[in-house]
């Protein structure tokens, strides 16, 4: 619920033409949670037990609340006229159908989902194949997680800015081919620094993706039903979350980290395809 009302918040606030930039900080900040958060947690949690971690969680929401009540601006959303009449129970669920029927929404949820599945795919057995192929140590993948987390959110605020201006239905789209590419690489390679420069390329691949795709997408839906959409997105991306790590599972078992990279580059090939083909508006 955080995501889907940052998000909303987020395309109500920015008109689009710099919602690339607004989107790409936010997506910068998620980057920069992973990176600091999680040391941060296991420290407070060494210090002063595991418990502890959840009383500063806590504290956090609260000052969020008190941050989001008082200092930001009301949003301009247009008027519906029937918002606070008649059922309120089906009208969601037809919106929903709505999108699915309608080409350019269609096409956004399936590059979403295509795009979400193809990146958590290769993630979540990244470390375990470094560890079983190389002889990596723990602290050494968590070293390779750190320099492309960190290269992400460094590229992330200059990805918003390029999408503003090349378009960010394009960048997106080249993202995701350049994406497959590398994925194609990174299973053929040793270890050592070109290991580390094409996983940093991946990281940046999918920086230079992630801000204009949550612009464009907050952008093919109406205002006036940008949060339902929003929420279904956010819905499809679990759900190809959720197929790609489980197809990459048995892939990994039974074919090894090449399939699991091979089907990761086709996904975020059909996300590209799903973009190019159905969202055909030019000002996106």
């Amino acid at each position: 619920m955080l995501s889907l009302n940052v998000l909303s918040y987020a395309a109500d606030f920015f008109p689009y033409k710099i919602r690339g930039r607004a989107m790409a900080w936010i997506v910068s900040s998620y980057f920069a949670a992973l990176i600091f958060g999680v040391p941060i947690g296991a420290w407070i949690g060494d210090k002063l037990g595991w418990n502890a971690v959840f009383r500063v969680a806590a504290l956090t929401a609260i000052l969020l609340f008190l941050w989001t009540r008082w200092l930001l601006a009301e949003p301009f959303v247009p008027a519906v006229s029937d918002r606070h009449t008649g059922l309120q129970i089906v009208k969601p669920f037809k919106n929903y159908v709505d999108f699915l029927k309608t080409k350019r929404t269609f096409g956004a949820l399936l590059s979403s989902f295509f795009a979400s599945g193809g990146t958590i795919g290769f993630l979540a057995f990244l470390g375990i194949w470094l560890h079983d192929a190389f002889g990596i140590a723990g602290r050494q993948i968590g070293l390779v997680f750190l320099a492309s987390g960190t290269a992400a959110l460094l590229a992330s605020p200059i990805a918003g800015l390029l999408s503003d201006r090349i378009g960010k239905r394009f960048q997106f789209i080249l993202s995701n081919a350049a994406l497959a590419l590398l994925l194609l690489i990174l299973p053929g390679l040793r270890w050592g620094h070109w290991l580390f420069l094409v996983f940093g390329a991946v990281s940046l691949a999918a920086a230079f993706r992630q801000g204009p795709m949550e612009a464009l997408l907050t952008e093919v839906a109406p205002p006036a039903v940008r949060g339902s959409f929003v929420a279904l997105k956010n819905s499809f991306s679990q759900l190809g979350i959720g197929l790609a790590a489980m197809a990459s599972g048995i892939l990994f078992e039974r074919d090894g980290y090449l399939a699991v990279c091979l089907l990761c580059a086709a996904s975020n090939l059909v996300a590209a395809g799903s973009m190019a083909v159905l969202v055909r508006e030019r000002h996106l």
